[in-house]
C-alpha cells in the first residue's frame, strides 16, 4: 500500500505579473515531507519570485498560499553586504538574538571560525552566504528554500552543503545552476517555463535527457506539421482555381450553376484561411525554438604590436597588501602572456578577486608591488557584483552608456544575442532585472570592445544553463588572455584554462 506524505504547503492558481509582464500564470503545486526539489529555469523565469510568495514575502496579483509548517527562506548573496559597516554579531542579531549559536553552527557546519566583531564588508561573497546558511539552520526549520547557495562558495564549502541537505530530513525546494550539486541533492525538478510549472522525476541529468527527448518530438511534430500545412495549401491552392475557373465559366442565367461556384469559392476559402492560420501557428513555434538560442562574441585584439605569447605582466617576489595593512599575500611571483588561460582557486576570504584586479594594465591604485608591464592591454573585468552595471538606467541606456559610437542597430543584435530581444525587455530598468539577467547584461557591456585581457570573477554565478553554454562558447573561440576566478571545475575545463594557481595560507601556489 502506498504510503501518502504529509503535505506541508500547497500554492494554487499563483499568477503573478510585473512591469506589464506575466512571470507566472496560474501555478499550483504542493510540498510534502520529504520532498527533496529543484526549482530551474531560464534566468528571468520567476524563480525567486515564486520562493518569496512561497515564503510570504510577497504577494501574488492572485492566488493562494496554504502552509502548515514555518517557510524558511534563505535568499541569493545581497550584494549590497559587501558594503555593510555592521559587525558580524549586529548582523545576525538582526534576526536571532543568541548570535554566538549562529557562530557555532558555522563552524560545525564548514570547520571555519568567524570573528563576531568583524565588519561584513570585510567578508568574501562565501562567508557571507555560509553566514546567511548557518543562521538559518540553527533554528531547525521545518522547510527551507534556498535561492542560489552556492554561488560564491568554494568547492570544499558546496560539498559541506551538500552534506548537511543529504544527512538532514529537512524538505527543501533548492534554485542553483550547479548541475552536480543538483544530482547529488534533489529527487524532483521543477522548471518554470513561459509562466507555467512543469514538473519532472529524478536529478538533473535525468530532467536534460526528458527535456532532449521532448524536444526531440517537438522537432518532429513541427516537421510533419510543416509537411501537413503544405499538403493543405496546394490543395487549397488548387480548390480556389477550380473555384475562379467555374465562376468564369457558367452562365449568369442559371441560378444552380451560380450557386454551386459560390459555394465551392467560399468552402475554398475556408480552407486557405484555415492553412494561413495553421500556417501562422507554425512560424510562431518556429520563432520560439529560434527565441532560445543565444548568441556572444568577444570583440578580440587589434594591438598590431601584441601577439601570442607577447609577456602582458609579470609580478616578481610581490606582496598583496591592503590599505589597512594587512598582508593578503607574499611573496607572489607571477607571470601573464597573451593567450594565457589561468584560473585563480582558494577558499572564502583568500583574496583572489582582489588579486585578479591587480592584473589590469597600470592599474591604480595598486596594492602589489614590484609589477612590470609589457605592452599596453586592455582589459574587461566582469566582478561579481556587476559594478559595470548602472542600476538605475534601462538595459538600453547602459549599453548606450557604455558604447556610445554603436549605433542603435549594433546595441539592439548585441542585446538580442544575449536574450533581451524585445523592445520590453531592453527597456527594463537595471535593477528590476534577475540576477542571471543582470549577468547577461554585463556580458554584453564587456565583450563589445576590443580586449586582449578578459578577467572572470564567479562567471556562472547566477546564470542559468544556456547563457553558460553560450559564454563556454565564445570563451572557446577568444584567443585573448583568460583569468578565471571560478569553483566550477567543469567549467575551467571546457575553456580550456591550462595553468592553475591556488591562494593556500597567503602564497599563490602554481598547481602542476
Amino acid at each position: 500500500m502506498k504510503i501518502r506524505k504529509k503535505t506541508l504547503l500547497k500554492f494554487n492558481e499563483l499568477y503573478l505579473k510585473f512591469n506589464g509582464r506575466v512571470v507566472l500564470d496560474r501555478i499550483s503545486g504542493s510540498v510534502c515531507y520529504g520532498d527533496r526539489i529543484g526549482l530551474v529555469g531560464l534566468n528571468g523565469s520567476g524563480k525567486t519570485s515564486l520562493l518569496k510568495l512561497i515564503s510570504g514575502m510577497s504577494t501574488p496579483n492572485f492566488g493562494s498560499v496554504i502552509s502548515n509548517v514555518r517557510v524558511t527562506y534563505i535568499s541569493s548573496l545581497d550584494l549590497n553586504l559587501l558594503l555593510c559597516q555592521k559587525k558580524v554579531f549586529e548582523y545576525i542579531k538582526e534576526q536571532y538574538a543568541e548570535w554566538w549559536d549562529v557562530l557555532l553552527k558555522y563552524k560545525s557546519l564548514f570547520n571555519s571560525v568567524l570573528d563576531e566583531n568583524q565588519k561584513i564588508s570585510t567578508l568574501s561573497g562565501g562567508e557571507i552566504m555560509k553566514l546567511n546558511l548557518s543562521r538559518a539552520f540553527v533554528s531547525e526549520p521545518r522547510l527551507v528554500l534556498l535561492d542560489e547557495p552556492t554561488n560564491h562558495l568554494d568547492s570544499k564549502s558546496v560539498k559541506d552543503l551538500e552534506t548537511l541537505l543529504a544527512k538532514g530530513n529537512v524538505p527543501y525546494i533548492l534554485v542553483s545552476h550547479n548541475h552536480r550539486f543538483l544530482n547529488r541533492v534533489v529527487k524532483v525538478i521543477w522548471e518554470l517555463e513561459k509562466g507555467k510549472i512543469n514538473i519532472f522525476g529524478g536529478n538533473y541529468d535525468l530532467y536534460q535527457l526528458q527535456k532532449k527527448n521532448l524536444a526531440e518530438k517537438i522537432h518532429k511534430d513541427i516537421e510533419v506539421l510543416n509537411k501537413k500545412i503544405k499538403q493543405k495549401a496546394m490543395i487549397a491552392s488548387k480548390k480556389l482555381s477550380q473555384a475562379r475557373s467555374l465562376h468564369q465559366k457558367v452562365s449568369s442565367r442559371n441560378p444552380y450553376a451560380r450557386k454551386l461556384a459560390g459555394k465551392k469559392s467560399r468552402t475554398a476559402k475556408i480552407l486557405a484561411d484555415k492553412v494561413q492560420k495553421e500556417t501562422n501557428l507554425l512560424n510562431e513555434a518556429k520563432k520560439a525554438l529560434l527565441k532560445k538560442s543565444l548568441f556572444m562574441d568577444i570583440n578580440e585584439s587589434k594591438n598590431t604590436v601584441i601577439n601570442q605569447h607577447s609577456l602582458l605582466l609579470k609580478i616578481s617576489n610581490g606582496n598583496l597588501v591592503l590599505p589597512n595593512k594587512k598582508t593578503l599575500l607574499s611573496s607572489v611571483n607571477f607571470r601573464l602572456y597573451y593567450g594565457d588561460r589561468v584560473a585563480i582557486l582558494g577558499k572564502n576570504g583568500t583574496g583572489k578577486t582582489m588579486f585578479v584586479k591587480q592584473l589590469s594594465y597600470d592599474q591604480r591604485p595598486r596594492i602589489v608591488g614590484d609589477v612590470i608591464y609589457g605592452e599596453k592591454y586592455n582589459t574587461s573585468y566582469v566582478d561579481q557584483k556587476y559594478d559595470l552595471v548602472d542600476l538605475s538606467l534601462s538595459v538600453i541606456d547602459n549599453m548606450k552608456s557604455n558604447y556610445p559610437d554603436m549605433t542603435y542597430q549594433q546595441i539592439r543584435t548585441k542585446l538580442g544575442n544575449v536574450g533581451f530581444h524585445d523592445l520590453l525587455s531592453i527597456s527594463e530598468v537595471a535593477k528590476d532585472l534577475s540576477g542571471g539577467e543582470l549577468a547577461r547584461l554585463a556580458f554584453a557591456m564587456v565583450t563589445g570592445s576590443n580586449i586582449e585581457l578578459l578577467i572572470l570573477d564567479e562567471p556562472t554565478n547566477n546564470l542559468d544553463d544556456d547563457t553558460i553554454n553560450v559564454i563556454k562558447k565564445a570563451l572557446i573561440d577568444y584567443e585573448g588572455s583568460l583569468v578565471v576566478v571560478s569553483h566550477d571545475s567543469s567549467f575551467l575545463d571546457a575553456v580550456g584554462v591550462t595553468r592553475h594557481f591556488e591562494i593556500i595560507n597567503r602564497k599563490l601556489c602554481e598547481i602542476y
